[in-house]
């Protein structure tokens, strides 16, 4: 699926054939990305420290969007953390030529909403990565 903007985060309903809705008014995501554990493998035979790498580990993530009191998606995360549930996502990127879409689970963790009487308002959404993030890259049929 690719989106005239470029970029696409998609919520997953947990049935067993999983259908996702995208998240609306989405401002920033950060964190999407995992990190390998590191051992010490330093012996006596050795001139310089040694490592290797051990098991990745999902990054914390954060969501920003503007708050639509409506959203059915919006309120599902919010629900999810009131919860402590887990939720499956893809987050797409598309530059016309390819799309790269990366699919996880997030264990939710908080949500904070920032009211503004001149501004917008927002709601933020916290979560850690369980388990592999998924990475696939398909060309777009342009033409």
């Amino acid at each position: 699926m690719s989106f005239t903007d470029g970029l696409g985060l998609l919520l997953g309903n947990g049935a067993e054939e999983e259908s996702f809705e995208r998240v609306p008014e989405i401002l920033s995501v950060s964190g999407l990305g995992s990190t390998n554990a590191e051992y010490d493998t330093t012996n006596w035979d050795s001139d310089a420290k040694e490592y290797i790498a051990g098991l990745s580990e999902g990054n914390e993530m954060t969501i920003e969007m503007n708050r639509l009191l409506d959203s059915q998606e919006q309120n599902m995360l919010i629900a999810d953390v009131e919860n402590r549930a887990k939720r499956n996502f893809r987050l797409t990127m598309d530059d016309l030529v390819q799309t790269e879409t990366f699919a996880f689970t997030l264990t939710l963790k908080s949500w904070s909403v920032s009211p503004n009487k001149e501004d917008k308002h927002t709601l933020s959404i916290t979560g850690k990565i369980s388990g592999k993030i998924i990475r696939s890259i398909r060309q777009n049929n342009i033409g």
